[in-house]
């Protein structure tokens, strides 16, 4: 009996062991993917980080030919016109410029095209 006990013993050591092993390859392997895809995702965000400072770069002065023109989004908030007098003292727009809308359709999920829209307003010429 006691050596049945011993037997036992050593099988669910064994056992043990084996599961133990078996999580830590399972862990090793799941940190060596996430590892990668968190590095993956830095890549990515440096890319969109450096897209946007370079559109900022070269985005047109304000109240040029097609300088955002329209009232920023507040939330009531009262938060001032992307452009001031002291920006453009002509107006928003310079000279010979308005301040004119564009409709951006998008999609609200799959299969559903012109489901909503933004406005965009830019100063352009008048026949624009």
């Amino acid at each position: 009996m006691a050596e049945e006990k011993l037997v036992l013993q050593e099988a669910q050591a064994a056992l043990d062991k084996h599961v133990q092993d078996c999580q830590i390859a399972a862990y090793d392997k799941y940190r060596t993917a996430l590892e990668g895809r968190l590095a993956a995702r830095e890549e990515a965000l440096a890319t969109i980080r450096k897209a946007i400072e370079d559109e900022a770069k070269n985005a047109p002065a304000a109240g040029a030919q097609g300088a955002r023109c329209e009232k920023a989004l507040s939330l009531g908030t009262g938060r001032p016109k992307r452009v001031t007098e002291v920006d453009a003292p002509n107006g928003v727009c310079g000279a010979g410029l308005c301040c004119g809308a564009a409709r951006v359709w998008m999609a609200a999920g799959d299969g559903e095209a012109d489901a909503a829209w933004r406005t965009i307003e830019t100063c352009q010429t008048a026949t624009d």
